[in-house]
């Protein structure tokens, strides 16, 4: 391996240990409170060091958010396209709630990138991926929800009213804790519920148009 490969592979190296230490922040405190001098003492490196690999903290932290949103796009898309609509459906809600779910860290900074995505500080380079990778899990979910209108499955409306109003209970229902009902739910039961719940809201919608 010459000097240029030993590099390229620290400097990967580093930047795997950067995005470790900003995950593992994100787990134990509020994301605004957290700065780049924090990052840098967890990783174990100098304040100089990490802007060698990312322009801001927020850039950090959408990098997690965009690579673990890769994955999901990714697990989604190779579902079985020939599966019956609606199971078909429900099975793409349950890929995105289990894989958000798994890592809670991952959906604190997600929170965050949602929240502040027209004041994040990136690069714009890196801004254009970002964009780019939201843009293609919008345009996964538009075409399966106009699969479904095609179909005659879901009544023909306006898909962004669709699709808000499908992601705003999968979102919301990932944000709450479940706790303030009182016992912890059976965790599968219940995104079967979800899932049953959102599939058939949009089955059943009317919405309209403003006029």
């Amino acid at each position: 391996m010459g000097i240029a490969d030993r590099k390229a592979r620290e400097f990967g190296r580093r930047e795997a240990e950067i995005l470790e230490a900003t995950l593992s922040l994100a787990g134990e405190a509020e994301w605004q409170s957290i700065t780049i001098d924090d990052i840098a003492d967890r990783a174990e490196i100098g304040k100089g060091t990490f802007y060698m690999h990312f322009k801001s903290k927020d850039e950090a932290c959408a990098r997690i958010v965009m690579e673990h949103a890769k994955e999901v796009l990714k697990q989604v898309r190779a579902i079985d396209s020939q599966m019956e609509f609606v199971p078909r459906f429900k099975l793409v809600m349950k890929t995105l709630w289990r894989q958000t779910m798994a890592n809670k860290e991952v959906l604190a900074l997600k929170m965050y990138c949602d929240a502040s995505a027209s004041s994040l500080n990136l690069s714009e380079d890196f801004a254009k991926d970002f964009t780019q990778v939201k843009t293609e899990m919008q345009g996964f979910m538009h075409g399966l929800i106009q699969e479904g209108i095609d179909r005659g499955i879901i009544a023909p409306q306006p898909i962004e009213y669709l699709m808000f109003a499908g992601w705003s209970t999968m979102s919301g229902a990932m944000h709450l804790d479940t706790s303030i009902f009182g016992e912890p739910f059976d965790e599968e039961a219940v995104l079967e519920y979800l899932t049953d719940y959102i599939i058939k809201g949009l089955m059943n919608a009317q919405g309209r148009s403003p006029a």
